[in-house]
C-alpha cells in the first residue's frame, strides 16, 4: 500500500505534468491562430477549410513569417477564448475540489475480492517465476487452485507463515499439506495424527533425496530416539527446557492456582538437571536417571536435619564448586519445610512419571534425531501423535522448542561461515559448517568435494532401502535417488555443480507443517519465534479447527501469532466465532442501498443511499461450497475460490505409486513385556490348534511371526522364567522378614549392614517407620518380570 507521502509526492508531479502540457498547448494554440491570421490576410477569398490546411503548411514551411497586422488580427480572438478556457478551467478545478474528499463508490469502504485482473498483477510480484502472470514454477508453496505464493521472502517481502484453520473434514491434509509436500522444495517438519502423511509420502520424498525420519508416540519402537539433555548447550537451555515441560504438564482445566508450587518444582527440576549436566557423563545425561534423583531424595518431616541421599550429592558438589547452579538451586528448594517439601517432592513426581514407563524411558534415553543437522541436511521429519491421547504430546513441545533453539544457534553462530556444493537454490549436494576460525578450511573441504564430483560418479541399488545412492569415485556419498531415470538424472546434472558461502540463515527453506496445532501443546515465547523466523529462512503453517482453539493455547498472545501470518486460508467450518472474526478481516464495502417508503395518502418516496456492509456476510461464509475456499494475503485483496485439487500436482502419481513403501529400519531391542506380573507366571507359553499341533502364543508386543517349538522347550522355558520369579519374590521376603527381626532385636546395631546389602546409604533408614521402611526396601529389591525375546524386526509404512 502507497503511504500518503507517496500519494501526495505523485500528485504533485502528475499536476506539474498537467502544467506543461498545458502551456504547451496553450503557445501552439496562438502560434497557430497567428499563422492563420496570415493566411487570411493573404488569401482572403478562401474558404475556412483551405485557410486551415495552408496555415499547418505554413507552419512547416516558413514558421518565422508573421507580420504585425496578422498579429492584431489574431489578438482579439486569442483574449477571447484564452478566457473562455481560464472560466471553464477554473470550473473544473472547483468541481474535482468539492468531490476529493468524497469518492462516492468507496466513501463506506474499497474492500473487494480479487478479480482476473488482481491475479495478473499479483503473480507478477509475488509467484515463481517472478515477473510473468503464471504461477507455475517450483518455489512456491501452494495455498488453493489459482494462489501460490513463492518461498522467496526477500523477494516478495512476505513472511511465508500460514493460518490455516478448517473443521474436521474440511481437508486441511488433502487440499493444503499434501499438495505442499509434494512441491519437494523445503526442508520439511509434519505433525502427522494418524501417520498417515508418512504412509503416503515417506517414500516418495526419500526418493527424492530427502533423508526421512519419525518421531512417532504411537509407537516409540517405531521412531527415532529423542533425549532434550542431547540439546543442552548451556545453563539457560535447562531452563526454557523446564519451563517448557512445566506448561505442557500441567493438568487441564487446573487453573493457575497459587503459583508457588509450580514454581517450587521448578526448582527442583532445574536444580536436578543441572547437577546431570554439570557432572553426568552423557550417557547418563536422561531423564530416566533424573527420576532416579527423586527418588533419592527422602524428606523427614519430623527432622529436618536429617540427610538424604540426594543431600548428600549436592553437599558433595557444593564441596568442589559452592557457586554451581545447580547448588545454589538446589539450596533454595531446600528453604521450605519438611511438610511443604514433601508435597513438592510429591508434585515433582508425579509429573515426571511417565518418564518411568518403559516406553518412555526407551524413546528418551538416546538421541539419534540430530536436530542440529536439520538446517543443512536435505531433511523431513513425520511427527506422529495419537489423535486420541495427549498424555504423551508435552514431548512433542519440547521437541519443537529444541528444534527452533538448534536452527537459531546455526543461524546465529556458524552459518554465515560454512560453504555449500549445489547446482541452485532448491538442489543444494552439501554444506559444511564452520566457525569464524574454521571457515577458511570449510571451503577447502567443499572444493575438494566439488573436484571428486567432477571426477566422476556412479549410482550403486541398495536393495533394502531400493534407492540407488550416488557416490564419487573415492566412496564420499553425493546423495540418492530412487529410480534409475532420476539417478542418471541427477549424475548429469552434477556437471554444474558450484561451491557458495553461506548466509546467516538456513541453506534450505525450513517449513513447519503443524497439523492439529492444538494439540502438541505450547512452545514458549511462539509469538516471538514467528516474528523472527522469517529472516532465518524459517516459516511454520499453523493448522486449527478453530480460532477458538488458539485462543485457548495462547491467551492473549493469540492476536500478536495470527497477525505474524501474513497468509490465511479458511477451508471451511462451522465455528460462529471463527467466521466472525474472518468476516471482519475482510473488510467492508461500499453499496448503493434503495429507501422506500409510504404515505397515509398513498403517496411513495424512493431514495437512494451509498452504505457499507460486509464484503463477503456469515451467511456466505458458512454456507461456502465443499471445494471453495478463501485466501488473504497482507496488501492483497482477499480471494474466494477453489480448493486446491490435489491429484492435478504432477508429483502425485509417483506419490501414489510408492505409497505405502516407505522402509524404517529398526534396531534390536529388547522390549520389555508390560502385562502384569501375576499373568507372566501363569500364563502357558503354547496353545492347541485345530489340528493338535502346538504352536505359540505371540506376544502382543511382537511384531515377529509365530515360531513354532516343541512343548518339552516350552515347559523348560516356562520353568526357567517361573523358578526366577519365585527366586525374586522369594528375595523380597527374606530382606523384609531380615529387616524387621533386625529392628525388633536392636534396629541400630545392624543397620549399616542392611544398608549396604540393599544399597541404602549408612544412617538414611534410621526414622523410619515399618511402612516406609517396606516401601523403601520394594523400590530397592529387583522383581524380574518375564521380558519377550529381543526383537529385531524393520517397519514398512
Amino acid at each position: 500500500m502507497v503511504s500518503n507521502i507517496q500519494k501526495e509526492k505523485i500528485k504533485k508531479q502528475t499536476r506539474l505534468i498537467y502544467i506543461i502540457m498545458g502551456i504547451i498547448i496553450y503557445v501552439f494554440y496562438a502560434f497557430f491562430l497567428f499563422h492563420y491570421s496570415q493566411i487570411k490576410l493573404e488569401y482572403p477569398r478562401y474558404d475556412i477549410a483551405q485557410k486551415l490546411n495552408m496555415a499547418m503548411e505554413h507552419i512547416s514551411t516558413n514558421p518565422a513569417e508573421i507580420s504585425l497586422s496578422a498579429i492584431k488580427e489574431s489578438l482579439k480572438t486569442l483574449l477571447l477564448t484564452s478566457g473562455l478556457g481560464a472560466t471553464f478551467l477554473i470550473l473544473f478545478i472547483t468541481n474535482i475540489s468539492l468531490k476529493k474528499h468524497d469518492n462516492p463508490d468507496t466513501v463506506n469502504g474499497e474492500a473487494k475480492l480479487m478479480d482476473s485482473e488482481d491475479l495478473k498483477r499479483y503473480n507478477m510480484r509475488r509467484t515463481d517465476p517472478f515477473n510473468k502472470p503464471t504461477s507455475d514454477g517450483p518455489k512456491n508453496m501452494i495455498l488453493s487452485e489459482e494462489i501460490k505464493l513463492a518461498i522467496d521472502n526477500r523477494h516478495t517481502r512476505r513472511n511465508c507463515n500460514t493460518l490455516v484453520i478448517g473443521g474436521s473434514g474440511a481437508g486441511k491434509s488433502r487440499f493444503f499439506v499434501s499438495p505442499n509436500i509434494l512441491q519437494y522444495n523445503s526442508n520439511f517438519v509434519i505433525t502427522d495424527p494418524s501417520g498417515e502423511l508418512l504412509r503416503d509420502y515417506g517414500k516418495a520424498l526419500e526418493d527424492n533425496g530427502y533423508q526421512v525420519k519419525v518421531f512417532n508416540l504411537t509407537d516409540v519402537y517405531k521412531s527415532s530416539r529423542y533425549n532434550p539433555f542431547h540439546y543442552i548447550n548451556s545453563e539457560k537451555d535447562i531452563f526454557v527446557l523446564v519451563n517448557t515441560l512445566i506448561k505442557n504438564t500441567n493438568p487441564e482445566g487446573g487453573g493457575k492456582g497459587d503459583p508457588f508450587w509450580e514454581n517450587s518444582e521448578k526448582l527442583l527440576i532445574t536444580a536436578l538437571m543441572l547437577y546431570l549436566w554439570h557432572t553426568a557423563p552423557k550417557k547418563d545425561q536422561n531423564f530416566s536417571k533424573l527420576v532416579q534423583m527423586v527418588g533419592m531424595a527422602n524428606i523427614d518431616e519430623n527432622d529436618e536435619s536429617a540427610q538424604s541421599p540426594l543431600d548428600l550429592l549436592f553437599e558433595d558438589l557444593a564441596k568442589d564448586d559452592p557457586e554451581n547452579l545447580a547448588v545454589l538451586q538446589y539450596r533454595k528448594f531446600k528453604l521450605g519445610a519438611g511438610k511443604t517439601l514433601k508435597s513438592i517432592l510429591i508434585s515433582v513426581g508425579v509429573r515426571l512419571q511417565t518418564f518411568e514407563l518403559s516406553d518412555i524411558k526407551y524413546l528418551t534415553n538416546d538421541d539419534t534425531l540430530q536436530l542440529e543437522s536439520f538446517a543443512d541436511t536435505k531433511q523431513a521429519l513425520f511427527v506422529v501423535i495419537p489423535t486420541a491421547d495427549t498424555t504423551f504430546n508435552f514431548l512433542v513441545s519440547m521437541m519443537y522448542s529444541q528444534l527452533f533453539s538448534s536452527l537459531y544457534t546455526y543461524c546465529e553462530t556458524r552459518a554465515e561461515y560454512g560453504y555449500m556444493a549445489y547446482l541452485d537454490d532448491l538442489n543444494i549436494i552439501k554444506v559444511e559448517q564452520a566457525t569464524k576460525d574454521t571457515s577458511q578450511e570449510a571451503k577447502t573441504k567443499i572444493e575438494q568435494f566439488i573436484t571428486e564430483v567432477k571426477n566422476g560418479t556412479h549410482a550403486k541399488f541398495d536393495d533394502v532401502k531400493k534407492l540407488y545412492y550416488i557416490y564419487t569415485q573415492s566412496g564420499s556419498l553425493v546423495g540418492w535417488r530412487g529410480t534409475k531415470e532420476a539417478a542418471n538424472t541427477f549424475m548429469n546434472s552434477l556437471k554444474n555443480i558450484k561451491i557458495r558461502k553461506c548466509e546467516a540463515r538456513c541453506p534450505y527453506h525450513v517449513r513447519l507443517l503443524l497439523d492439529e496445532f492444538a494439540n502438541i501443546g505450547q512452545i514458549p515465547d511462539f509469538d516471538q519465534k514467528l516474528a523472527t523466523i522469517r529472516k532465518y529462512e524459517i516459516s511454520c503453517a499453523i493448522i486449527l479447527q478453530a480460532i477458538s482453539q488458539l485462543k485457548e493455547i495462547y491467551d492473549k498472545k493469540w492476536n500478536t501469532i495470527a497477525g505474524n501470518c501474513d497468509t490465511k486460508l479458511f477451508l471451511g467450518c462451522d465455528d460462529e466465532e471463527t467466521i466472525k472474526w474472518l468476516v471482519g478481516k475482510m473488510g467492508k464495502k461500499t453499496t448503493i442501498v434503495e429507501n422506500t417508503s409510504w404515505s397515509s395518502k398513498g403517496q411513495g418516496n424512493m431514495s437512494l443511499n451509498r452504505s457499507s456492509i460486509d464484503l463477503i456476510t456469515v451467511d456466505q461464509v458458512a454456507n461456502m461450497d465443499d471445494n471453495e475456499c478463501i485466501v488473504t494475503i497482507r496488501g492483497e485483496h482477499p480471494y474466494f475460490g477453489k480448493k486446491y485439487e490435489l491429484t492435478k500436482h504432477p508429483n502425485y502419481k509417483y506419490a501414489k505409486e510408492t505409497s505405502g513403501q516407505f522402509f524404517l529400519p529398526m534396531k534390536t531391542v529388547e522390549k520389555k513385556n508390560n502385562t502384569p506380573l501375576r499373568e507372566n507366571i501363569e500364563s502357558s507359553f503354547y496353545e492347541n490348534d485345530n489340528n493338535g499341533n502346538d504352536n505359540v502364543v505371540p506376544n502382543k508386543d511382537s511384531n515377529k511371526p509365530n515360531t513354532k517349538l516343541s512343548k518339552e522347550a516350552h515347559t523348560k522355558a516356562n520353568k526357567s522364567k517361573a523358578d526366577k520369579m519365585v527366586e525374586a519374590l522369594n528375595k523380597q521376603t527374606q530382606e523384609e522378614n531380615r529387616i524387621k527381626e533386625s529392628k525388633n532385636n536392636g534396629f541400630y546395631d545392624n543397620a549399616a549392614v542392611i544398608a549396604s546389602s540393599l544399597g541404602f546409604a549408612p544412617g538414611s533408614i534410621q526414622n523410619m517407620d515399618d511402612e516406609q521402611l517396606l516401601e523403601e526396601i520394594e523400590s530397592k529389591v529387583i522383581i524380574e518380570t518375564i521380558t519377550t525375546e529381543d526383537l529385531n524386526y524393520s517397519q514398512t509404512y
